[in-house]
């Protein structure tokens, strides 16, 4: 690539990351944390109180997430007592928007104009936007993912050690961010050796792996993965340096590792067991492709039809190859750019045959350094790597698909790889428009000639009048003609800008707060979005408004006593996280058992000042309320989940008396 372009790919993808920025970082606090985020928020908080990290192999997930949380609150001087959800959210945001600036890294692979588009779609993806906003380590998942096909890519081109030392230590942030990278890892496995299989059998190439596994480098990368994921896993041996003894300091030192090898007993059973989150296997699927509520509707069907189109460019454009030419040795295309778009046409089309385009390559013989297995060069790495790419987007796909257990943030690994075909697939389309074009001229124009005489013939007219439209129509034809090369291209390039924008609407409107109508719509916590799962609407923000308030009147402020019965919780522990005497129990039961080992009967346990419960265990509430309670009030904490809020008459009265907080 030559310096010119290389800068302007640079600016692109920084102009690019600037744009997904902006789709990202602006109203973080616009919604309530779901149950999941404030469960990470907690465990943050454990973490910058004590400095480690203890992984637990059957919740929370690995602790990269956390880790990377520490610069933000450094930077900005906030504590987990005093930041709001934006400073948490940040963190995603930034991972989200790093996956453009890292496509950088296959630049030389995915193609110049490709590497935009495909900057366009990660950026405007609405699920790409959604889940760059959630304080959850998906993303983290994915943006290391890719930089591990990356840095893999970069490996097999230069041969350099640390390329594959960075594969090896991204695969181990992978391991430290879920449980779930081994799906990832699995599918990176099959797709690469599908990929040699494919090259060797069907390209007739036999060096596709020769001169990449080289022991010592292995070695080297495997070793990096595993003490990378060790750091983050055992919090940085923080516990182990405090143990007294030399034998405690490994138990610690290993607990973190080894708990995270067995937690897969744990999330194997729950990946196919039978739960509330089961769903069909077209689950995903149907979530991009098209979510209809009403006269609202999503769809992310651009990237899954892109993506499509650029499987068949994987699958149908010849690899490079070098060839005697006369030009002094100098390597030259087997099959010309303008034929491997015009394959993929004839593909869509059927117009053209693979045998007319064979026909049409140079009849020359390879040169001897093919012969004796030359390296691969960057032509053919751009082969393997999009047939990398379609493989293990299938993959993947596939094995999401086949595991009951879903919730919709795990579709972001496959749509990730439907992206990066779909920045293949849209370049495609646009320079195949070219080709395409004036093909349809060729066959339509004479075939509308002959109908028109005909239709004239039949009616009886005169054919002086099909003559001047046919040469008006023949003027237009030629028009396009001559302009083959830019008219069309242009054409399709504005088509697939104005999908994008719309897009990138969506985004916004899932995002944001939106109108539908006359009527103002709360999309980024509301169950017509398609992505939003199991989420807190708005009146989470009232609830803790409202404690907040009936807190400024108690003569105990903030240590006022609050009991909170239900088995659904988060992610009110994180928003009460301030309150210092709050009780939380599944039922009233056990509320009662531990009041009886306290010597405290079960009214006096049970009764508070406020007092929180689900309209599933509000009888056992009421039958042990004493006198003086206001009338309750409810408010909801998810969808299907009320909550019956209790508050006693006298603190009841002094809350009416203050005015409403702005």
């Amino acid at each position: 690539m030559m310096t010119s372009n290389r800068w302007t790919l640079a600016l692109a993808l920084l102009l690019i990351t600037a744009g997904a920025l902006v789709f990202r970082a602006p109203r973080l606090t616009a919604r309530p944390f779901h149950g999941d985020e404030a469960i990470h928020a907690v465990k943050f908080g454990e973490l910058q109180d004590t400095g480690s990290f203890q992984y637990d192999p059957k919740e929370y997930h690995g602790p990269t997430l956390h880790y990377f949380t520490l610069p933000v609150m450094w930077i900005t001087g906030r504590g987990y007592m005093d930041a709001s959800e934006a400073y948490y959210r940040i963190v995603p945001a930034i991972f989200g928007a790093g996956l453009v600036l890292a496509l950088w890294l296959v630049r030389r692979e995915m193609g110049g104009w490709e590497t935009v588009w495909a900057g366009v779609l990660t950026a405007v993806s609405s699920a790409m936007v959604f889940y760059s906003r959630y304080y959850i380590q998906e993303m983290l998942l994915v943006f290391f993912t890719f930089v591990a096909i990356a840095s893999g890519c970069r490996y097999a081109r230069s041969g350099k050690a640390g390329w594959a030392i960075l594969c090896g230590l991204c695969l181990g942030m992978m391991h430290a961010t879920k449980e779930t990278w081994v799906i990832q890892l699995a599918a990176m496995g099959g797709a690469a050796v599908l990929t040699m299989l494919w090259v060797r059998w069907i390209d007739g190439q036999r060096d596709a792996a020769r001169g990449l596994f080289r022991w010592g480098v292995f070695v080297i990368a495997a070793l990096g993965a595993i003490l990378i994921a060790s750091l983050f896993l055992s919090g940085f041996f923080m516990e182990a340096a405090q143990a007294p003894t030399g034998k405690e300091k490994l138990l610690a030192a290993v607990r973190g590792p080894w708990n995270s090898v067995l937690a897969y007993k744990t999330y194997f059973s729950r990946g196919t067991g039978n739960t509330d989150h089961n769903h069909p296997w077209d689950y995903y699927l149907k979530l991009l492709a098209w979510t209809q509520y009403g006269r609202l509707w999503f769809s992310e069907g651009l990237i899954l039809t892109l993506a499509a189109v650029g499987g068949l460019v994987a699958v149908f454009t010849r690899p490079r190859v070098a060839l005697q030419a006369a030009s002094g040795g100098r390597a030259v295309l087997a099959l010309s750019q303008q034929e491997s778009t015009q394959m993929i046409v004839g593909a869509l089309t059927g117009v053209f045959s693979t045998e007319r385009i064979s026909a049409a390559a140079p009849a020359v013989e390879p040169t001897a350094s093919v012969a004796a297995n030359e390296p691969p060069g960057v032509d053919h790495l751009r082969r393997r790597f999009r047939l990398f790419l379609l493989f293990y987007t299938l993959i993947l796909t596939a094995a999401y698909a086949a595991i009951p257990y879903k919730t919709p943030w795990c579709l972001l690994g496959f749509l990730h790889g439907m992206i990066l075909l779909g920045g293949i697939g849209a370049v495609a389309l646009v320079r195949g428009m070219r080709h395409l074009v004036p093909q349809i001229i060729t066959m339509l124009l004479p075939l509308a000639a002959a109908g028109y005489f005909g239709w004239q013939m039949y009616r009886g007219d005169s054919i002086y009048d099909g003559v001047l439209i046919s040469l008006a129509g023949a003027i237009v034809a030629t028009f396009l003609w001559l302009t083959r090369r830019v008219v069309p291209m242009t054409l399709m390039a504005l088509v697939l800008l104005a999908g994008s924008a719309q897009l990138g609407w969506q985004a916004y409107r899932l995002n944001s707060p939106s109108y539908y109508g006359q009527r103002k719509l709360s999309l980024y916590c509301d169950q017509r979005n398609p992505y939003v799962y199991s989420h807190p609407g708005l009146t989470m923000y009232e609830l803790i408004e409202r404690i907040e308030r009936l807190a400024k009147v108690h003569p105990k402020g903030r240590e006022m006593r609050i009991n909170v019965f239900t088995k659904d919780i988060w992610p009110i522990p994180w928003y009460l996280r301030s309150f210092s005497n709050i009780g939380y129990w599944p039922d009233v039961d056990s509320a009662v058992r531990q009041g009886a080992a306290e010597g405290v009967n079960a009214q006096t346990m049970i009764n508070a000042p406020v007092i929180i419960t689900s309209t599933e265990l509000e009888p056992a509430v009421a039958e042990q309320l004493k006198p003086g309670y206001a009338n309750p009030d409810f408010f909801g904490l998810r969808p299907h989940v009320l909550l019956i809020v209790h508050v006693q008459s006298d603190l009841w009265e002094a809350f009416l008396k203050i005015p409403a907080m702005k």
